[in-house]
């Protein structure tokens, strides 16, 4: 598959096709979001986290989205792929484990509350893009297909920019693409490192996006490597859980509290910032067009060896 002239092929008609399957469905889904933000408990006072964790909504407050983007934490603390799979964890111990079977009823059931939870998120780029790929793998897996992960991360790619074109230009969009490759090559050639090492390529994949949101600190890759699981995996799941049982509305905002007062502590800065989101959404696709090119002749290479 020619990725150079599907994505040249994509870039035309995303300024000629009007109409967006995805934007059709967050429109008829909007109720989904604006239900997730009302029905936050009103014991939480932290209820902006809760809500860019929960509902995917960006912070209004500008002292704490720099708080998280100089501690390079905005990606992982508004809802996004890892969120997404985190949640088909969840959800998939609940209903899948030693007392019931994974039926095709308990995988539609179980692929609906995904679907339901990207409506929540307004089908937000990175979480949407997340779900597909999942599908894909749940569709590979049942007719014993097996594709590389480069292949996997493309065409669902591919498959969200023909549902929703205008994504082409979407930077939350790439950031995720990106992601998922980085992970591909961690997975291929740094699987044993460590997770210093691996938070550190994430950094510098991420450079020219973080252009646009603003370059975090260099201190925050540690940040990163410190938090990201309890922000994936205590903090997601324990915001999900307030929805459920309010009184763990307390925690939450203790959480909240020793974490916003351990990064102001820190006094880490956004080194830079740009608003040229043109350039560098070109310069982003031709990472990600290198990277793929990158891993495909690597994975044909290590199939002749």
């Amino acid at each position: 598959m020619n990725f150079v002239y599907i994505l040249i092929y994509l870039s035309l008609i995303s300024h000629t096709v009007r109409f967006s399957i995805v934007d059709f469905l967050i429109g008829f889904f909007s109720f989904a979001h604006v239900s997730c933000l009302k029905s936050a408990p009103e014991n939480v006072r932290s209820v902006e986290s809760l809500h860019a964790l929960v509902c995917g909504k960006n912070f209004s407050d500008v002292k704490q989205s720099n708080l998280l983007i100089a501690s390079g934490l905005i990606h992982l603390f508004v809802v996004s792929g890892s969120h997404l799979k985190i949640l088909h964890k969840i959800v998939f111990y609940l209903l899948c484990n030693k007392y019931f079977s994974l039926t095709k009823f308990l995988q539609l059931t179980i692929f609906s509350l995904l679907f339901f939870y990207c409506a929540i998120c307004k089908f937000n780029p990175p979480i949407f893009r997340s779900f597909i790929a999942l599908v894909l793998l749940a569709v590979l897996t049942k007719y014993k297909l097996r594709w590389r992960t480069e292949q996997l991360i493309l065409i669902s790619g591919l498959i969200c920019l023909g549902l929703s074109p205008q994504w082409i230009n979407s930077l939350s969009f790439q950031m995720s693409w990106i992601a998922s490759l980085t992970l591909a090559v961690i997975n291929f050639f740094f699987v044993k490192s460590s997770a210093l090492f691996k938070n550190s390529l994430f950094y510098v994949n991420y450079l020219t996006t973080f252009n646009f949101i603003g370059i975090p600190h260099p201190l925050s890759i540690g940040v990163s490597t410190l938090l990201t699981k309890f922000l994936e995996y205590v903090l997601f799941p324990l915001a999900l859980a307030v929805y459920l049982f309010p009184f763990l509305g307390k925690l939450f905002d203790v959480f909240i509290f020793i974490l916003n007062s351990f990064l102001s502590r820190l006094e880490l800065t956004v080194i830079f910032r740009s608003y040229e989101n043109e350039k560098l959404i070109f310069l982003n696709w031709i990472l990600i067009l290198s990277i793929h090119l990158f891993l495909n002749r690597t994975s044909k290479a290590a199939q002749h060896a």
